[in-house]
C-alpha cells in the first residue's frame, strides 16, 4: 500500500508540473528564397547574407537587422530570421524585408512582408486576452480539476481500505 501511495503522489507531482508547459508563438520567421547572379544563373556556395526590416518601401533606416552565413545550393536558401536577434516588431503595419548578399548592394525592390508572419503580432493587436493565454488558463483549470478528482478518489480508496 505504501508503494502504491508513493507512485500516486509521484504521478500527481508530475501532473502538477505539466501545466507549466504551454505553447508559445514562435518568434522566428522561416524565410526561403532563390538567389541568382546578374546573368540569371543560380549561385552556389557559402555567403554572408544580411536581412533587414524597414517600415518604408524605399530608403529609410532599418528597424531590425540580422546576418547569417548561408549555404546556398543551386540558388536556394533557407534563413531562420530572428534566431539570432528577436524581431521585436509590431507586425500590424506594413514592413519590408531588405536582403544584402556578400556585402553587395541590397537587392531591389524590397520584399513586402505579408501573410502568416502577422500571427506574431496577433497578441499585440487583438483586444482582450490572447487566445494562447485563454487556452493556457483553460488547460490549467482542467488539469487542476482532474488532479482534484484523482486525489479525492485516492482518499476514498485509502479510507475504504483502512476499514
Amino acid at each position: 500500500m505504501k508503494k502504491f501511495r508513493k507512485i500516486v503522489f509521484f504521478i500527481v507531482g508530475i501532473l502538477c508540473f505539466t501545466g507549466l508547459a504551454h505553447a508559445v508563438i514562435p518568434r522566428v520567421i522561416n524565410y526561403q528564397g532563390k538567389l541568382v547572379d546578374k546573368a540569371n544563373n543560380p549561385i552556389t556556395g557559402n555567403f554572408l547574407v544580411v536581412f533587414r526590416f524597414y517600415d518604408v518601401e524605399n530608403a529609410g533606416l532599418p528597424i531590425w537587422e540580422e546576418s547569417h552565413i548561408l549555404g546556398i545550393r543551386d540558388g536556394f536558401f533557407n534563413a531562420p530570421l530572428g534566431s539570432l536577434k528577436s524581431p521585436n516588431l509590431n507586425f500590424d503595419k506594413d514592413l519590408w524585408l531588405g536582403v544584402e548578399v556578400a556585402g553587395n548592394e541590397e537587392i531591389s525592390p524590397r520584399i513586402k512582408i505579408t501573410g502568416s508572419v502577422n500571427v506574431m503580432g496577433f497578441e499585440s493587436i487583438r483586444p482582450g486576452p490572447s487566445p494562447s493565454s485563454t487556452h493556457f488558463t483553460q488547460s490549467i483549470a482542467l488539469l487542476l480539476l482532474m488532479e482534484a478528482v484523482f486525489i479525492l478518489a485516492l482518499i476514498f480508496y485509502s479510507s475504504k481500505n483502512k476499514k
